[in-house]
């Protein structure tokens, strides 16, 4: 349903990355693309996230894109390496451990083999733990999506250490301001139409705030 000829280019010359520096093993495709592309063809997604098990990567990354010699936008704030193909193309790097019992699978995507995909518990565990208060459209319908397929996940994850009550808290919060405003909620609606999901989940994506919401609410607050 969704062209990701560009995310496949971008996984190719990240590949190379990861090959050339030697980190190719610790390097797993996470994120919404991963979401869409290999587990639920949901929604339209634009860059590749890298998630690395490895310290001290990031500025070799930084350094090999440099060495290309191509008028690649590289941008390193220190803990991620951020690499800009063109205004619609990114490819992220981030250094993190695993945080759930099964993070990733080895698999085929896009012609290419052995590729490292996080499984879907990893990421949107990382999207709880690391973007959980920042209100993120993509976010919150992945999440909600996820609970709607697996009602016991967050609470799963939650009992193994994956993330803390601070980080339900936060997202909590944040889904509630967004609830309460109809200037937020106009805001979502907007970005859930750019992102085009697919048709059987569009009720869910517009819906997504309240849903999490009220899913949380009855887990963590009853």
């Amino acid at each position: 349903m969704y062209d990701f000829s560009k995310q496949a280019r971008m996984l190719a010359l990240a590949i190379d990355a990861l090959k050339s520096i030697g980190i190719y093993e610790d390097a797993s495709l996470g994120g919404g693309t991963a979401l869409s592309a290999y587990y639920w063809e949901h929604r339209y997604s634009t860059d590749i996230d890298l998630f690395i098990d490895n310290s001290n990567t990031l500025n070799d990354i930084r350094t090999y894109f440099a060495s290309l010699h191509v008028k690649y936008d590289i941008r390193f704030p220190g803990h991620y390496v951020e690499v800009h193909l063109s205004p619609s193309e990114k490819i992220q790097f981030f250094e993190t451990s695993p945080r759930t019992k099964s993070p990733r699978i080895c698999t085929n995507l896009w012609g290419f083999e052995n590729v490292y995909i996080e499984s879907v518990e990893e990421i949107l565990t990382k999207k709880i733990r690391f973007r959980g208060d920042k209100g993120n459209t993509r976010d919150i319908f992945d999440i909600a999506l996820g609970v709607a397929k697996n009602p016991l996940f967050i609470q799963e994850a939650f009992e193994y250490g994956a993330f803390s009550k601070e980080h339900i808290n936060a997202l909590i919060k944040t889904l509630e301001a967004i609830v309460i405003s109809q200037d937020l909620m106009q805001i979502y609606e907007m970005e859930i139409d750019f992102i085009d999901p697919a048709p059987q989940y569009k009720e869910l994506a517009l819906n997504a705030p309240k849903f999490l919401l009220e899913k949380l609410l009855q887990a963590f607050r009853a």
